[in-house]
């Protein structure tokens, strides 16, 4: 009776009475050497077929399918394509460093595959019909960019601001310390800055505060306009309304509308001041 050969790993079975006078040398190439190749033998693959590759099968002498590392390389025009022999149950780690940015999948000739991401390293499962990831799809997923469908991340509340979070576990408390809000009951937080800071491009809406003219001020479409100039004066008055005395930027009235303004009013070199045809400037 001849030597026969195990179903998955393909190591030597030799048969009794056989071998007489070889019997060293079938354990250690044809079963040591083999087993070893299970547990921490690389199969370097890079020879791809309209870019598959089908992993070599070999009774009791070196082959792909046993070894435990498969290292992807040379170049994929598209999804890339590993078959394992049909029946295998074994791990595999399996990384792909191939050119061109294709995943690889990673099965047997029928059943379920596993997709490793090109850069990515996975370790998988084969049970002879399926291959199934076995570190998690969140392992192979970019790091700039990982998906979680579904579920939920549970026992993390207050993620320091400088690690991505808000430091809080309540809105109110995220606002705060993202600096949006003092206190819940307290003030928004407003930009404020000098003339020369403000934005340079802003858009209309843009709301801040003006350090140099200390007031609030809104970009109406094409240039900054002071917010809230109203009556003010000391304590709660509301009584005294200021504008300034020297005109220093182009400006146009609005038509239709009439401006009153208290001098005196000098107007600088070059400025211009625009009253539209209808309206009317007074100057106190």
């Amino acid at each position: 009776m001849a030597t026969s050969y195990t179903d998955i790993l393909r190591l030597a079975l030799p048969a009794t009475g056989e071998l007489d006078g070889t019997w060293g040398n079938v354990v250690n190439d044809n079963i040591t050497k083999m087993l070893e190749e299970a547990i921490t033998g690389r199969a370097e693959i890079t020879t791809w077929a309209s870019n598959e590759h089908i992993l070599t099968e070999a009774n009791g002498i070196t082959s792909e399918s046993r070894c435990l590392f498969l290292d992807l390389g040379g170049t994929l025009t598209a999804t890339g394509s590993v078959v394992a022999p049909t029946g295998f149950k074994k791990f595999y780690i399996v990384r792909n460093t191939t050119t061109g940015g294709f995943a690889v999948e990673v099965g047997l000739p029928t059943g379920n595959t596993v997709s490793v991401p090109n850069g990515r390293t996975a370790l998988v499962y084969a049970d002879g019909t399926d291959v199934s990831l076995v570190t998690g799809t969140m392992a192979l997923q970019d790091a700039s960019a990982v998906a979680i469908t579904g579920g939920s991340i549970t026992g993390i509340t207050d993620l320091a601001v400088a690690d991505g979070g808000t430091g809080a576990s309540d809105a109110a408390g995220a606002k705060v310390n993202l600096e949006i809000i003092t206190a819940l009951t307290g003030a928004a937080v407003i930009p404020a800055g000098t003339e020369a800071q403000r934005d340079g491009a802003p858009q209309t809406g843009y709301f801040r505060f003006n350090t140099d003219t200390v007031r609030f001020e809104g970009f109406i479409g094409s240039s900054w306009a002071k917010v809230g100039v109203g009556a003010t004066g000391g304590g709660n008055d509301e009584v005294f309304i200021e504008n300034d005395q020297t005109v220093t930027t182009n400006y146009t009235i609005t038509a239709g509308k009439n401006a009153l303004t208290t001098g005196p009013i000098e107007i600088d070199g070059g400025v211009v001041v625009t009253v539209p045809s209808g309206s009317r400037w007074v100057i106190l």
